[in-house]
């Protein structure tokens, strides 16, 4: 029995850690890799900042900053697609 709840716990602590690489919330709303820019904007609204990272401006940055209780997210485009999600730096209130 000692086995199957350590086993239970190390799989729930993998599985946030997968979910925390290639998700994040918005309210009550996920955005994961792979969403296109229209369903961010529509579950997230529009982003703190965007940043072009090509001179074609295919691969962007858009930034949401959650306030000073959480961490800004950084969510990496290529196209219209998104590619990354990653932890910034702690958010602040605007």
């Amino acid at each position: 029995m000692r086995y199957v709840i350590l086993l239970y716990a190390v799989m729930s602590f993998a599985a946030a850690a997968c979910f925390a690489d290639s998700g994040m919330t918005c309210g009550s709303n996920i955005v994961s890799v792979g969403d296109s820019k229209p369903s961010i904007l529509e579950k997230c609204g529009p982003p703190w900042m965007k940043e072009s990272l090509s001179v074609s401006g295919t691969r962007e940055v858009w930034v949401y900053n959650f306030g000073s209780s959480g961490f800004m997210k950084k969510l990496t485009f290529d196209g219209d697609t998104l590619e990354s999600i990653d932890d910034g730096d702690k958010g602040f209130d605007k």
